[in-house]
């Protein structure tokens, strides 16, 4: 089975932040995005956005960029 290259694109900087941070240096796919580049990541993905948010956070910026770039997004049920 051959599988498509794939990308990974985290934002936000919660607690989880540096153990993703780490895998992707350890897996050779750290990068960084932002401003105009970030935006255009997000819409061209194809499939969804996952914003594992706290449930202290008040203001999901994630799911609010995901929105706006006419995605769907998944959540935790917190």
């Amino acid at each position: 089975m051959r599988l498509r290259r794939g990308h990974l694109l985290v934002i936000g900087h919660g607690a989880a932040r540096p153990g993703y941070e780490a895998l992707a240096r350890k897996l050779g796919i750290a990068g960084n995005l932002s401003g105009d580049a970030r935006f255009r990541a997000l819409r061209s993905a194809r499939s969804l956005v996952l914003c594992p948010t706290s449930p202290n956070d008040t203001f999901p910026t994630a799911l609010l960029e995901a929105w706006a770039s006419r995605r769907s997004a998944r959540l935790p049920r917190w």
